[in-house]
Parts: structure tokens; C-alpha cells; sequence
């Protein structure tokens, strides 16, 4: 099996993007979730 080497780069960019995004979107989802059990408490109490 010959996988050519610009492949396998891509491959590792889009893994290594993966990674940072996914990074990201847990800080953002972590963020909106803070705010929203804010609100929810300003609400109840």
C-alpha cells in the first residue's frame, strides 16, 4: 500500500485542527452553559 505523502500531511493538519477546534468549542459551550445557569439562578431567585 503506497499512501502518498501529501495525503498523510493533510491528514495530520486536519487531525491536529480537530484537536484545536474541538479545544475551543468546549470553552465556548463551557461559557454558554455559565451563563445560562446565571440567568436561571437571577430567575429562580
Amino acid at each position: 500500500m503506497n499512501i502518498p505523502k501529501q495525503s498523510v500531511q493533510i491528514l495530520v493538519v486536519l487531525i491536529g485542527l480537530v484537536i484545536v477546534f474541538k479545544q475551543q468549542i468546549a470553552g465556548i459551550v463551557e461559557d454558554v452553559f455559565k451563563s445560562i445557569k446565571e440567568d436561571t439562578h437571577i430567575i429562580t431567585g
